[in-house]
């Protein structure tokens, strides 16, 4: 029997694991020599549905990567890949694969980061997030005054796609199988030390509440099948929990992001200020972070907000509110043309497209060693 592996950094299609001919198991003779087997086989088949799924989440479930109680690197760790699993399960039947891999999508939480970061290059912003799934991985970057294009890191080896020849993953039969999928946003943009010195035009304002518009597409078509039987926890870390320092939780004992509500349940804001752990942030640096998240609760699915401690104290009540107003003004200020564009994000003309350890990679084909000419390709 074959080994099909979740790879370092991704996972292979289970589609593709499923054999030309399946095998039924409750045939299989665990010996070549029929004469010396005393006793049957084990019909598998015949156990209940739940012993099987029993059975199969201990072949084929991973822990959920943790929560580290740190606000931003260098303390908060790069994107967690899921781990190596042997997944030859898939391999042995159709009706085994069919239940192994309803398990697999069903139970696993499935771990995003997207790290957003700017800069201020001759008076104009400039955007990156990174975008790290278990499928893809790719960098969407935008001048304040630009739609933008996926770019990717350096050079890495590869096999080479073809931008329209890139696949569904995960594969369209699995998708209508996920339930959990859990985003981490880390944002090293926002802290009021930084804003003083390079304060954003309005253009800049403006493409905060589409910076993630791209990406949440890209989540909102996954999960639209499973719709609300799919659930997205969204996890925000950011510096304007304590000003920037390195490492805004003191307590280690307690866990650095808390619940925070976002139902409309009263759009009057209140903002408390005398539980927080550091000096109190402005309340529009707190709008700038909601309205760079706000896309994100915006999908056909169940979604759950985390902030860090000091910042669920200060504004945890106001959070409704001002999350819905974020939500209202970016869908007033997005063009028909801008929703279509961000939908269909194409990869910058100076990158391309490789499979890489299981997943799709955005690579830079500008490296010195790479000697492939990347427009060849399109």
């Amino acid at each position: 029997m074959g080994t099909i592996a979740i790879q370092q950094f991704g996972i292979l299609d289970v589609e593709a694991a499923t054999p030309h001919k399946p095998v039924d198991i409750s045939a299989y003779e665990f010996s070549t020599d029929r004469s010396s087997c005393s006793t049957p086989p084990f019909p598998f088949l015949t156990l209940p549905p739940e012993i099987r799924d029993e059975i199969y989440s201990y072949l084929v479930c991973f822990n959920e990567p943790a929560i580290h109680n740190a606000a931003l690197p260098p303390n908060q760790p790069d994107y967690q890949p899921i781990p190596r699993l042997d997944l030859s399960i898939f391999r042995v039947s159709k009706q085994i694969h069919e239940e192994s891999s309803r398990v697999f999508y069903s139970q696993n939480v499935f771990p995003v980061r997207m790290l957003t970061e700017s800069r201020l290059v001759g008076g104009k912003t400039y955007f990156d997030v990174w975008y790290d799934t278990p499928w893809e991985s790719m960098i969407y970057s935008a001048a304040e005054d630009a739609i933008g294009t996926y770019s990717g890191t350096i050079w890495s080896a590869g096999s080479y796609i073809n931008e329209s020849d890139l696949p569904i993953s995960p594969s369209p039969r699995y998708r209508p199988l996920l339930r959990h999928i859990r985003v981490d946003v880390v944002d090293v943009r926002i802290d009021a030390t930084r804003r003083k010195i390079e304060p954003l035009s309005a253009l800049a304002r403006a493409k905060v509440g589409k910076l993630l518009l791209p990406l949440s597409y890209r989540l909102q078509d996954m999960l639209s099948e499973a719709g609300t039987a799919a659930r997205l926890d969204i996890n925000v870390f950011s510096a304007l929990a304590d000003g920037g320092c390195e490492n805004c939780h003191a307590n280690k004992r307690e866990p650095y992001l808390v619940p925070v509500n976002t139902t409309r349940h009263d759009l009057t804001p209140r903002i408390d200020t005398t539980d927080t752990a550091s000096e109190p942030a402005p309340t529009d640096l707190y709008e700038e972070l909601l309205s760079t998240i706000a896309p994100l609760t915006a999908g056909p699915y169940r979604h759950t907000l985390r902030l860090s401690r000091p910042l669920a104290a200060q504004f945890g009540d106001a959070t409704p509110a001002i999350l819905h107003t974020c939500a209202e003004t970016a869908a007033a200020e997005l063009t028909d043309n801008e929703k279509d564009l961000f939908k269909k994000m194409r990869i910058s003309t100076a990158c391309f497209w490789v499979m890489l350890k299981g997943r799709v990679h955005a690579v830079d084909a500008h490296e010195d060693d790479c000697t492939l000419d990347a427009f060849s390709f399109f």
